[in-house]
């Protein structure tokens, strides 16, 4: 309520962590939002998500860590770390609402494989205070076939994204780290694998900005 920071959540599964069902009118939800009282705006709260095996997230599926308008950021601290594979297909909302505000930070890290499918989208987008930074960590494959938003509007620039994997890598899906136009510096998509697989349908762009 009013200007407050969204609160703290702490999600700790043993074994699997798995979050599916729903529809596309009701989606599963978990949300640690800033508030907001029309002058100022909270700032997203935090998640830490982690499982001794694997972590399975539905495409009805949301999580959301918001920074409420006009200038609140959206959460800083927002991990998923998976002891085995992570299969995500849901969609992930640590965006800026105002014009002021800032992207948010997240980490997702598997012990196994990475797969983001093509139902899967990361918002990490923000205004004055630029876009934010995530990083995807596997020790083992990557698939990447969703969408990230980590681009910038109001004079901020565009967000940090690195995928690393420590076996193959492959991008099929669509990363925007654009800037401002004229006004600020693009973002930065860095990918690291034992081989990298941009496949004919990627789209990585970084337009916009100096």
């Amino acid at each position: 309520g009013g200007t407050g920071f969204g609160g703290s959540v702490l999600l700790d599964a043993g074994r699997d962590f798995i979050m599916i069902g729903g529809s596309s009118s009701n989606n599963r939800r978990i949300e640690f939002n800033g508030g907001s009282n029309g002058l100022d705006g909270g700032d997203g709260g935090d998640l830490d998500l982690s499982s001794g095996s694997d972590i399975i997230i539905g495409k009805f599926s949301r999580i959301e860590g918001m920074g409420a308008a006009p200038d609140g950021d959206a959460s800083f601290d927002m991990s998923i770390d998976a002891g085995g594979d992570i299969d995500f297909s849901g969609r992930i909302k640590a965006n800026a609402k105002g014009a002021d505000g800032g992207g948010g930070n997240l980490d997702i890290t598997a012990a196994g494989s990475l797969t983001v499918s093509v139902d899967a989208s990361i918002d990490m987008s923000g205004g004055f205070s630029g876009a934010g930074i995530l990083d995807l960590t596997s020790t083992g494959p990557m698939v990447f076939d969703g969408t990230i938003d980590g681009t910038a509007g109001n004079g901020g620039d565009g967000a940090f994204v690195t995928l690393d994997a420590s076996a193959e890598g492959r991008v099929g899906g669509t990363i925007d780290v654009s800037g401002t136009p004229f006004a600020a510096q693009n973002g930065k998509t860095t990918i690291t694998a034992c081989q990298v697989v941009i496949e004919s349908g990627a789209s990585l762009n970084a337009n916009g900005g100096l």
